[in-house]
């Protein structure tokens, strides 16, 4: 089961994608401050935790970014942040889960994202944070909050 929780004021409404590339895809956009997105996605793979994939969290967000600048239209793309946490520390069979922040600069203006990435039962789930980068200041709180909030809980 997937769970995560934002505030109300954001003006996020469910938005479906008009091409399904996943195998399963969430995605909420907010009607009220334009460029601002959350949603996560989960896809089956071969391996059973992140760390087998990435050894470091940096190894993920340098790849992150590669796959960025091979984008059409992306002028450039910077690693802001990357670290490892513990998916939900209070349960005795954590998982663990790299959280990232990186900036593009591209035809569609500055992005900022922040992104947090997790293996569970052969599962990759991708939750991801996007904003202006001129929408920063005033949403990296409530970013950092509900990304934070994203929890995977398996049997």
């Amino acid at each position: 089961m997937v769970r995560f929780s934002y505030p109300d004021n954001l003006g996020l409404v469910t938005s479906p994608k008009l091409v399904k590339t996943h195998e399963k895809e969430v995605f909420l956009k907010s009607e009220t401050t334009k460029g601002f997105n959350i949603g996560y996605t989960v896809d089956p793979v071969k391996i059973s935790s992140i760390t087998e994939l990435f050894k470091e969290p940096k190894g993920l967000a340098d790849r992150v970014v590669q796959v960025e600048l091979g984008k059409e239209g992306v002028f450039e793309a910077n690693v802001l942040a990357a670290r490892q946490s513990t998916e939900v520390p209070t349960r005795p069979n954590s998982i663990p889960a790299y959280t990232i922040e990186y900036k593009i600069d591209s035809s569609r203006g500055q992005n900022h994202y922040t992104v947090k990435a997790l293996v569970a039962k052969n599962k990759l789930y991708v939750f991801t944070a996007q904003c202006k980068e001129e929408s920063l200041q005033e949403l990296q709180t409530a970013t950092s909050n509900i990304v934070d909030s994203f929890d995977v809980q398996v049997n």
